[in-house]
This record gives C-alpha cells, structure tokens and sequence, in this order.
C-alpha cells in the first residue's frame, strides 16, 4: 500500500487545522511543518530513514558511501557475482576491532581466504571478499575496507545505512510520498509547530501544547525525560537514582 503524498498530508492539514483555504496557515507553512515533523521524528527514531543499499567498490581500501548517508547500521555483506551477473551473498564483515592481535587477524585472514575458495575463478568473491571496515561516523561518507580491492576488480557490498530526512518543497514535491511509519507522530508533530508560531493567541498555544503532548506521548519521550527512567521504570533497567528498584 502506497503511502500518502506531500499533498495529501497538507490537506490532512488543512482539515486537522480546520483551514481548507489556507488562510490561517499557508501552504508553504504547512509544508515546512511536516519537514520540521520529519526531522524531529527521525532524530527520535532514526530507523525512519534507515535502508539498504547496494554499493560498488573501487581498487583500494578507500571508498565513498552515497551523498546523504549518515552512518552504518549493522554488519556489511559482500556481493558475490558470477560471469552470467547471477548475485549471491557472500562474507559478512563486521567493524574492525582495533584491539583484535595480528596473530587473530591473520589467521581470521587465512580462514576467509579458504572460503573464497568454493567459488569458481569467474566469481569475484574468489578474487576478493570484505573481511573487516572502518568507519567513522564524522566523516560518514567515508568507508575504510579490508582487505584492498584488487586493481580491475569492481565488487559490491550490501550495507544497511541512515540516511538524512528528506525535505519536501509543495512546487516540486506534490506527489512524493512521506514516510508511511510514525505517520501519526509526525501528525501532530506537525500540528504543534504551525499552531507553535501564534504564541500571542492562548488558544494557539494550548493548541501547540496538547498537539506536543501526544507527539511525545506517541514517541515514549516522557521517559526520557522523567526522572524515573534512570530509576528503572523503563524496560527494566536499573538506574542512578534508585538501584533498589527494577521494573519491567
């Protein structure tokens, strides 16, 4: 099921905010509204704009992720690719361990040298598989490899990554579709910062606090911000406050 439009969820809007003709709130207004929502949702629960990608390697250890990536989540996997371009999976390579001793590395090395063994010389997972990476994430379009690619060699790794929100423009961006996940959240997320810029108006502002609410009722921020999360209430962790008390 598609999810709704750019100008669906003005007139989602317009019908919350009960301005159809746009006068309270232009559009333009509406529209920077649900980009603040997005933004704010995202920072909140970053798997809004997490996905795989496919990316292909160049000779060497560097490499350069796509423009807009802002980290690695989880493990890369390398692509394997035969002559006919038939595509298999192949190592699974985690973040190198900057402690692990050579003598571990090599021999981890040795052993992911006899597994490229099983497959055929037209097979670039017989020439080169990912056995490790680094990565930093103040420089997240930036990828480090192990081992280096040979010279003539364009493999590709499967990575699961975040992305930055996208940011929607009502002359451009009418059809494109928003996240479908946390639709509700950015609902009134979206609500409390168009009725947020009337802070003259009380009823603007009981407005812009009862939308807020439920948007941090929706993202379970109270228990960030209550105290009792460093006590233990959340999901059964003990905290600082009250080591004498674990809730599940």
């Amino acid at each position: 099921m598609p999810c709704d439009t750019l100008s669906q969820w003005v007139e989602k809007l317009r019908i919350l905010a009960v301005d159809r003709e746009d006068i309270s709130f232009p559009v333009d207004e509406k529209v920077n509204a649900l980009n603040m929502a997005i933004q704010a949702v995202s920072l909140m629960r970053p798997d809004l704009y997490t996905e795989t990608i496919e990316v292909e390697l160049v000779a060497g250890s560097e490499q350069v992720l796509p423009t807009g990536v802002t980290a690695i989540v989880g493990d890369i996997q390398t692509i394997c690719i035969d002559k006919d371009g038939k595509q298999t999976e192949g190592n699974i390579a985690k973040q190198a361990d900057e402690s692990e001793v050579r003598a571990f590395s090599f021999f981890k090395d040795k052993k992911c040298l006899g597994e490229n063994a099983k497959y055929t010389s037209d097979n670039t997972c017989s020439k080169w598989q990912l056995t490790s990476y680094t990565h930093d994430p103040r420089a997240p379009q930036r990828l480090l490899v192990q081992p280096p690619i040979p010279d003539g060699l364009k493999p590709k790794i499967k990575v699961v990554v975040q992305r930055c929100p996208d940011c929607f423009t009502w002359n451009t961006d009418k059809g494109k579709e928003l996240p479908c996940k946390y639709a509700p959240a950015i609902a009134e997320y979206a609500m409390y910062a168009l009725y947020n810029t009337e802070q003259e108006s009380e009823f603007s502002k009981a407005r812009a606090d009862s939308h807020f609410k439920r948007y941090a009722d929706l993202m379970v921020l109270g228990y960030r911000a209550d105290s009792r999360y460093g006590s233990g209430y959340y999901l059964g962790q003990v905290g600082d406050k009250d080591i004498g008390v674990v809730r599940g």
